[in-house]
């Protein structure tokens, strides 16, 4: 049986106030939710959705020093990308959630995704693959795990970008994190991306703009959340899914405004819901969004600082 979305907020709002609400909420995924039959193919897909956006720019991972905002319970993105010929990877986030047992789940299932990978990774990464997955089978903590593939987690709730060196990484990305973060921080958030990037470094993110617990429960539809004024949305927003609302134009306007200049956008259009927008009951404030924005399901954008913003 399907949980009901306000009953997972409910729930949720609960766990989050209680000390040991983190380890409770893995027990729960563990027995009940997502973590029943952990996959990573769904990250690894949206990794190599990134790749290629970093490829059709004519970058690549050879040797570059990557760090991510946003690590959750395994940092799949910097384990790949370790694989593909990342010279290391710092993660960073604002609640320590990293578990071990699922860091050496996704582990193994890297070694049985070889095959599937051969099929989707763009030729140039697929030596750097083989020479690297080979030897992570033999590792039997996440201690070791992170260390053989150069990954470095920190965790600070007031600037998890703090310990990361100015002017010391390659690229920097985010994946279906920037919607978690409220936009009163995204500013100082992008301003601090700017101080850890070299000059001629990039960021890269992947942004889901959809409702996220539409994802569990097929009642309401991608944009359910774009009903509630913000004030009643606020009842549902908790620790473990908070969840920002913003439309794609106004991550174009933090963007920039953080002296980024915009180098690659792709955009994914929910033509289904966009259908049956007429019908649809939208808060006031998001009432000046044209249709074909508020029913943008995800983005892709890559961004370089900008000189002369400075």
């Amino acid at each position: 049986m399907t949980m009901r979305w306000q009953t997972k907020s409910f729930l949720q709002r609960i766990l989050s106030r209680l000390n040991f609400g983190n380890s409770f909420y893995y027990q729960v995924q563990k027995h009940f939710g997502g973590f029943r039959h952990f996959s990573i193919r769904t990250k690894i897909d949206q990794g190599i959705e990134l790749l290629e956006a970093i490829s059709v720019n004519s970058l690549s991972l050879n040797d570059m020093y990557l760090a991510e905002i946003g690590t959750g319970w395994a940092p799949l993105l910097p384990m790949l990308f370790a694989f593909l010929g990342a010279k290391g990877c710092v993660t960073c986030d604002v609640n320590r959630l990293l578990n071990e047992k699922l860091v050496l789940q996704a582990a193994k299932q890297f070694l049985q995704m070889r095959s599937y990978l051969h099929k989707k990774l763009p030729k140039a990464y697929l030596e750097d693959y083989d020479n690297n997955i080979d030897s992570i089978g033999m590792y039997r903590n996440c201690a070791s795990v992170l260390r053989a593939l150069n990954i470095t987690y920190f965790v600070d709730s007031d600037d998890p970008l703090k310990q990361i060196e100015t002017a010391s990484i390659d690229i920097f990305l985010s994946n279906d994190t920037l919607e978690h973060i409220p936009q009163e921080q995204l500013p100082g958030l992008f301003r601090e991306i700017r101080r850890v990037l070299k000059p001629d470094g990039l960021m890269i993110h992947q942004v889901d703009c959809s409702d996220h617990y539409s994802h569990n429960d097929s009642t309401i539809n991608r944009f359910n959340f774009l009903r509630f004024s913000t004030k009643e949305w606020a009842r549902y927003n908790n620790d473990f899914l908070f969840q920002n609302r913003l439309r794609p134009s106004d991550y174009w306007e933090l963007i920039t405004s953080a002296g980024f200049s915009i180098d690659y956008w792709k955009q994914k259009l929910n033509q289904r819901t966009l259908e049956e927008f007429p019908g649809l009951p939208i808060a006031k404030e998001f009432q000046a969004y044209r249709p074909e924005e508020l029913c943008v399901s995800d983005f892709i954008v890559l961004a370089r600082p900008n000189i002369e913003h400075d």
